[in-house]
């Protein structure tokens, strides 16, 4: 069984005048996560990486392809 693994990663400006970027950002996330499940992927994990003026989200995707 080969498993397929891929990784979704955003970045996110934490600054008080990006809040605009920051959901446009937050949005296409979520967007992109949608359609990865839409095609049989799964959120296996997210980590958040929090810097001082930026948050990184990395999303684990898994499928597996003989499962279809």
């Amino acid at each position: 069984m080969r498993q397929q693994i891929e990784t979704v990663r955003t970045v996110v400006a934490k600054r008080d005048d990006a809040a605009e970027a920051r959901t446009a950002a937050l949005k296409d996330r979520d967007n992109q996560l949608r359609v990865a499940t839409d095609m049989g992927w799964a959120l296996a994990h997210t980590a958040v990486l929090d810097g001082t003026d930026y948050a990184t989200f990395v999303d684990t995707l898994t499928r597996d392809p003989l499962a279809e």
